[in-house]
């Protein structure tokens, strides 16, 4: 949306006001924050263990319990 704004403004032979500046500025912060949480996310992800791992001890309280319940049956 910024790039055809900026095509726009350029097309058109306005000068850009400050605030229109400060906008632009604020889009670009915001587009590279939400760029860094998404990256952060999936490398989250990513950086797991396998997912057969994860539900067995996720519901109890330590490693050994999903084995002790194992064992007992």
């Amino acid at each position: 949306m910024q790039a055809i704004e900026n095509s726009a403004t350029a097309a058109s032979g306005i000068v850009k006001t400050v605030e229109q500046r400060s906008v632009e500025t604020l889009n670009l912060v915001v587009v590279g924050m939400i760029s860094v949480f998404a990256a952060v996310m999936l490398s989250t992800r990513w950086s797991r263990r396998s997912p057969t791992a994860g539900p067995s001890s996720a519901g109890s309280g330590s490693p050994g319990r999903p084995r002790r319940r194992c064992s007992a049956r």
